[in-house]
């Protein structure tokens, strides 16, 4: 083998480990639910919804982005997938956030994964829709307890 060859072949080995490092490096700190986002801020902020909350928000914060790339969440519903959302990821400290519809049928346990352009899972979280009705047997049961005191 020439050394032209050589150095070749090892410059395109260290462009493949550089990028593969670049993206295992990409990680979640942070992945919350709430009602609402505003200014990044977020209103509302549970694991926990009634089923008339209508709109549900996964914010996410990302870090260690070395070039701009894509997250998506993945939003899952009773074990199956409900939507897809692609995200852009354009720094080293990135947030962002999606948002799925609930119709009030939909109870349970809901669960969001977050995933690189790889489809690897980077974090997971699990919220719960619970109806009306359960709601109102949780206060009452909350309000029998407060009230044996």
């Amino acid at each position: 083998m020439s050394i032209l060859k050589f150095q070749k072949v090892v410059f395109m080995l260290i462009l493949i480990a550089t990028f593969s490092f670049a993206q295992n490096d990409l990680r979640i700190s942070r992945i919350d639910f709430c009602e609402n986002v505003q200014d990044y801020k977020l209103k509302g902020m549970r694991t926990k919804f009634s089923n008339k909350v209508g709109l549900v928000y996964c914010f996410t914060k990302v870090e260690g982005a070395t070039d701009t790339t894509t997250i998506s969440h993945i939003w899952y519903y009773d074990g199956k997938q409900k939507a897809k959302v692609d995200l852009k990821v354009k720094s080293n400290s990135w947030r962002t956030y999606s948002s799925k519809r609930i119709l009030k049928t939909w109870t349970g346990t809901w669960r969001v994964d977050v995933v690189d352009e790889k489809e690897n899972v980077l974090k997971s979280k699990k919220f719960m829709i619970t109806s009306s009705k359960q709601n109102q047997n949780i206060s009452a049961a909350k309000s029998e307890k407060d009230s044996s005191k």
